[in-house]
């Protein structure tokens, strides 16, 4: 997809296969420092993957050649919530057009990678299509991760998606612009790479929805 610009809100589209859009959201720097400011302190918690034992059950456990970030959860009352579903609702009802109900756990996830953090190569609803068909169960669709660092704060730590168009099979490093927030979906292969100096802040989360028709 080109470059574009819309009349109803400024966007920048990124995107593979129509599965990744970069928005310039427009939220005040001072914004951004007020979150880290808020919530960087608390991110003292060593983040967990998923180690699925069979297609319903799974167990949490660290993996640090796979992911090292520090993390802090924020319930989906605080104010914060509401302003990141605000920009999903509507960039889902110009672009994705899928069917979301709500935000999965009932909470947002503050991540800091400091010197070293990363998370390999990893998708965020990683179930295949016939399990999560055969249980009934919200999937995860849309994923968001929210810019909150100044990029001169911090070296590495970039998100790449995989290429996945043959015409342009490239992995994409997506833009580091403070106060961006990229919307993709929760199928699509993405990382963070290692920082090398400095910290990087970002909010992320994920929205539910009834599995593929």
């Amino acid at each position: 997809m080109q470059k574009q610009t819309s009349s109803r809100s400024s966007l920048i589209e990124i995107s593979i296969n129509q599965a990744i859009i970069a928005i310039k959201t427009e939220i005040p720097q001072e914004l951004c420092a007020m979150l880290i400011n808020q919530y960087g302190s608390l991110a003292d918690s060593d983040a967990t993957i998923k180690q699925w034992k069979d297609s319903k059950d799974f167990e949490q456990v660290q993996r640090s050649a796979v992911r090292t970030t520090k993390i802090h959860w924020i319930p989906q009352q605080q104010w914060v919530a509401g302003m990141i579903s605000y920009y999903i609702d509507n960039i889902n009802s110009q672009y994705f057009k899928y069917d979301i109900e709500e935000i999965s756990g009932n909470h947002l996830q503050y991540s800091v990678y400091n010197e070293g953090g990363h998370y390999d190569w990893h998708t965020d609803e990683p179930r295949s299509l016939y399990h999560i068909t055969q249980q009934n169960v919200l999937i995860r669709k849309l994923s968001f991760s929210l810019q909150l660092s100044d990029p001169e704060d911090y070296e590495g730590g970039d998100l790449v998606f995989k290429g996945g168009d043959p015409k342009n099979p490239e992995d994409v490093v997506q833009t580091k612009t403070r106060g961006s927030l990229i919307v993709f979906d929760s199928r699509q292969m993405h990382k963070v790479t290692p920082v090398t100096s400095g910290s990087r802040h970002a909010l992320v989360g994920w929205f539910k929805g009834p599995v593929w028709k």
